[in-house]
């Protein structure tokens, strides 16, 4: 068994018909998914790490017995290799989505399998159903609006409830701060999230706490001051682990490479 990743996953109620799915993913860090239930379908944003950490969740689709969609958020190995868990279901994701799974998802599997044993028996399931723009879902009572968001990486979507005035971000917000991908533009990602905060009042990250539109404003805030304020302190790595210190240190790298480029 890994000494960083396990099956133990805890739900969580967000709203009524909403629950929130968090597992380990790195030291110190934890992923969470969406579990959507409407009242002719229940939809499944991203799939965690592994099929196993997905066994009570499989136990709760079946007990409400509707048709399951799942969406990937995007092609992060942590968002998407447990979509076996569910063979028969949709795997919903933008085409950019899907371009990576096949291009990296085997190569990355196979990476992590030499590190961790964890992951010697995870089968991936890419993509079955891919969007270019935006999607519309009706799950009967709650509609999911699915949108291009990148940064992070450049297939990132978010999902929002418009019923619910809720935001699954996955990591295009993150608590305590972003991750800057290679491409993109950071202005455009800034600019965004702060669009977001005016419609969002539940902002749901995939990594860190669950939250309102104050998130996404700190998070377009850390993004501007990449760009303009390299040296200035960032509250947010106060209290952070390792990991997010690290990743403030890659981000001043991709921000400068930007600013060159």
């Amino acid at each position: 068994m890994s000494d960083v990743l396990d099956s133990n996953t805890v739900i969580r109620p967000v709203l009524e018909n909403i629950f929130a799915i968090e597992a380990p993913c790195e030291p110190g860090v934890d992923v969470r998914a969406l579990l959507v239930c409407g009242e002719r379908s229940t939809l499944l944003i991203d799939t965690l790490a592994h099929p196993s950490q997905l066994d009570d969740v499989r136990e709760l689709v079946a007990s409400i017995e509707l048709p399951l969609l799942i969406v990937n958020s995007h092609a992060d190995w942590d968002h998407w290799w447990g979509n076996a868990a569910f063979p028969e279901a949709p795997v919903i994701a933008h085409h950019l989505t899907r371009a990576r799974q096949l291009a990296e998802g085997q190569r990355s599997l196979r990476s992590r399998q030499r590190k961790d044993s964890f992951f010697g028996d995870v089968m991936l399931r890419a993509t079955t159903i891919a969007f270019e723009g935006q999607l519309d879902l009706d799950l009967g009572g709650l509609h999911v609006e699915l949108h291009l968001l990148p940064g992070h990486t450049a297939d990132c979507i978010v999902a929002y409830l418009p019923e619910r005035r809720l935001l699954f971000a996955g990591d295009a917000a993150e608590d305590p701060i972003p991750l800057v991908g290679e491409d993109g533009s950071i202005v455009a990602w800034s600019e965004t999230l702060r669009a977001w905060a005016t419609r969002a009042r539940i902002v749901v990250p995939a990594h860190g706490s669950i939250s309102g539109p104050e998130l996404l404003e700190r998070n377009a805030r850390y993004l501007r001051d990449l760009l303009s304020r390299p040296n200035a302190v960032v509250p947010e790595l106060v209290e952070a682990t390792s990991f997010y210190k690290r990743a403030h240190r890659r981000n001043l790298k991709r921000a400068t490479d930007q600013a060159e480029s």
